[in-house]
Order: C-alpha cells, then sequence, then structure tokens
C-alpha cells in the first residue's frame, strides 16, 4: 500500500489515472454508486475511490472491500475525498482531507460518470482539479 497524495488536486489527477486504467481492465466495472463490490459474474464495481483502492492500494478484484477495513483514518477519508468529489461536493472533499472552513472554490461544473462517454466527465473533473490546483488546494 502506498501513501496517497495529500492535495486534493493531485489526489483528483492520480484518481483519475486510475479509472482510466480500471477502464480498460475487464475484471471492473465503473459504477459510481458503490466504492468496490465484488460481482457474482467475477465483475468487480468500482468508483473513483474504488479505482485508487484497486491501482495504489492493492485491493484484489475477488475482494470485499469496505471503507471501514482501512484503520488510516488518513486513507479512509481520502477515498471518502474522491467520492464527494465524484458529486461535485468540493467543500465536503476538502473537509475529508481535514480542510474546514475554507472557502469553495469556484470549479467549474462536470457532468456525472457515463458509460457511454466518460471523457467528459474526465476532462471536466481535470478542469475543476486545475482549478483547486491553482489555490493551492
Amino acid at each position: 500500500m502506498i501513501d496517497l497524495p495529500n492535495k486534493l488536486s493531485d489526489l483528483v489527477d492520480a484518481a483519475l489515472d486510475d479509472l482510466e486504467a480500471v477502464e480498460r481492465d475487464p475484471a471492473y466495472l465503473v459504477d459510481m454508486e458503490v466504492f468496490y463490490k465484488p460481482g457474482k459474474n467475477g465483475v468487480c464495481h468500482v468508483c473513483l475511490a474504488g479505482a485508487v483502492m484497486v491501482r495504489r492500494l492493492g485491493i484484489r478484484p475477488d475482494k470485499e472491500m469496505l471503507l471501514k477495513n482501512f484503520g488510516n483514518s488518513d486513507t479512509r477519508g481520502k477515498l471518502y475525498a474522491l467520492d464527494y468529489f465524484a458529486y461535485g461536493y468540493i467543500s465536503d472533499a476538502l473537509s475529508s482531507m481535514g480542510l474546514y472552513n475554507l472557502e469553495e472554490p469556484d470549479c467549474p461544473d462536470w457532468q456525472d460518470y457515463d458509460h457511454t462517454d466518460p471523457k467528459i466527465f474526465k476532462t471536466q473533473a481535470r478542469a475543476a482539479a486545475a482549478t483547486l490546483r491553482a489555490k493551492g488546494l
């Protein structure tokens, strides 16, 4: 298991890279409604945070994994931050990383993840990450 980035912008960029890798892997199906859930058909459903669990934290596709299984609250907080980010809740994402009472940056809106055209979500999410980076977040 490796340490995850400490800035939300860096974490999001890393997660989007992981998401793209998971999209190409037939063992996984991107489903923003679940963190990490092995399917009965051998395909594991993952969200943005779940993609990080696969690629950076080394969780196998056949293993049931809940966020409470991560004893390290820092890692768990970062995974929650990604979940909040995926739905556009920037302030909650920052809070999950221990950054409270910040003025929410004016990030561009983005569409929900869509299997038919995931590029839109990823492009807009990267633009939001760039806005966060410009604010030092």
